[in-house]
């Protein structure tokens, strides 16, 4: 960016904000340190620690043998190498997702355990921007129960369990509810406040199930852009969870062509009422960032963390957030310093630049119903589907022979008769 640009952005921010001081946000990982290793295999998890996160997570997944793990999605052809092997178990499932995949649920966990895990990018399959192909497969697999003891053997912060498809997986038998819940009172998490347990999900009779345990803090996530928490729908949040999951763009407008246009009043409304607010998810890669914050990922966690004031960052790379954290440039409260890491106000470039208006006008984004919070409520956990019978064959020969025996009997008799009855008409014939 030009520098008297950046100058006059500079001299616009600090003569228009009255910067406070907060308590610092909460750095939550998303599978770990995922911008580095395979999501939620050990050595992310220890690269979080490393990072110096204050929680990390699990996206509990199922095997078709109920063995709980962590994994950020069901589908194990794009986190692992399952389409090489297991490309015969590819299917449909709409309610999970549009494309065909490889599903945790209809793999046994012996199988899963051959596969290897895979560093994924968000960006590869649209503009082929990969992550670290040294690590590409470097890892192992962890269990919920191995999730659990490594955060307390390390004394982590907190936890954050995510839990999706639970009504799908009711109906394919797995009951992932009783599975997470047995494990967090076996390592005595729901009698101790330290490390704090996050449980997240999409569905609210999902949080429901947690109740009954005070220390559990349940945070609704809200996967699609939304423009508006109008009350009504803040106030039925609040009836089940103690906090709230949001997309950036839920937070920042930001138009189709990468500039943010005017910042939300989404956290203002839901902080109103005591919940805590997290941003979800960030990354390092320039391609994620509005153009707003100079291709720098720190721009960006300073915006949320002084111009917008979340709770918490959920990020697939929490050394970033850390290393803004321990700063003395993170103090923007400090202007004789020579250099201060400032935020952006969101839709000051659009206003510093001129560009030619769009050629369409953006979608609007819709604002959070009171019918999209309520979910129904779970179904029961459904049997799970027994092998098919064997088809009924005839009963066998009372005769103590095998039943191969009497077969090769029978049909070596009805040759024989069949060839005397033949020779007889052929001798007939000939004496005629």
């Amino acid at each position: 960016m030009h520098k008297c640009l950046q100058d006059q952005l500079t001299n616009h921010i600090i003569h228009t904000h009255l910067f406070t001081m907060a308590e610092q946000p909460l750095i939550i990982t998303r599978g770990g340190a995922s911008g580095i290793y395979a999501d939620s295999t050990d050595l992310a998890y220890q690269q979080a620690l490393d990072d110096e996160a204050d929680v990390i997570d699990c996206s509990v997944q199922m095997s078709q043998d109920g063995v709980a793990f962590c994994m950020l999605t069901p589908d194990l052809s794009t986190s692992t190498n399952a389409a090489a092997i297991f490309m015969d178990r590819s299917s449909d499932v709409k309610e999970i997702q549009i494309d065909s995949g490889i599903f945790s649920f209809d793999l046994t966990w012996e199988e899963i355990q051959t596969l290897q895990p895979q560093l994924t990018s968000p960006f590869e399959k649209f503009i082929g921007l990969y992550r670290n192909p040294a690590f590409k497969n470097k890892g192992k697999f962890v269990t919920l129960a191995q999730f659990l003891e490594f955060a307390r053997s390390k004394a982590v912060t907190g936890i954050m369990i995510n839990l999706d498809n639970v009504p799908y997986l009711a109906s394919k038998g797995l009951d992932i509810i009783t599975t997470v819940t047995t494990a967090l009172a076996k390592n005595q998490y729901d009698k101790k406040a330290s490390p704090q347990v996050l449980v997240q999900s999409d569905d609210t009779s999902v949080l429901d199930k947690f109740k009954n345990v005070p220390s559990y803090k349940r945070i609704l996530n809200i996967k699609e852009d939304i423009s508006s928490v109008p009350k009504a729908a803040a106030e039925e949040i609040k009836k089940h969870a103690d906090g709230v999951t949001l997309t950036r763009y839920s937070i920042i407008a930001t138009d189709l062509l990468g500039f943010t246009t005017a910042k939300r009043k989404t956290v203002e409304t839901l902080q109103g009422l005591n919940l805590t607010v997290y941003v979800s998810s960030l990354a390092n890669e320039y391609v994620s960032l509005a153009f707003d914050y100079y291709a720098d990922p720190v721009i960006e966690i300073a915006t949320y963390t002084h111009t917008i004031g979340v709770n918490g960052f959920i990020t697939e790379f929490p050394k970033t957030a850390s290393r803004y954290q321990r700063s003395a440039c993170s103090d923007v409260n400090d202007l004789k310093r020579n250099y201060t890491i400032l935020p952006i106000e969101p839709g000051a470039l659009v206003n510093f630049t001129s560009r030619p208006p769009p050629k369409a006008a953006d979608p609007p984004t819709p604002a959070l119903t009171l019918q999209e919070v309520v979910d129904p409520p779970l179904p029961k956990v459904a049997k799970p589907q027994s092998p098919p019978k064997p088809t009924q064959e005839a009963p066998a020969p009372s005769s103590s022979a095998p039943a191969g025996l009497h077969s090769t009997a029978a049909a070596v008799a009805a040759a024989a008769a069949a060839a005397v009855a033949l020779l007889s008409l052929l001798l007939t014939a000939g004496y005629n």
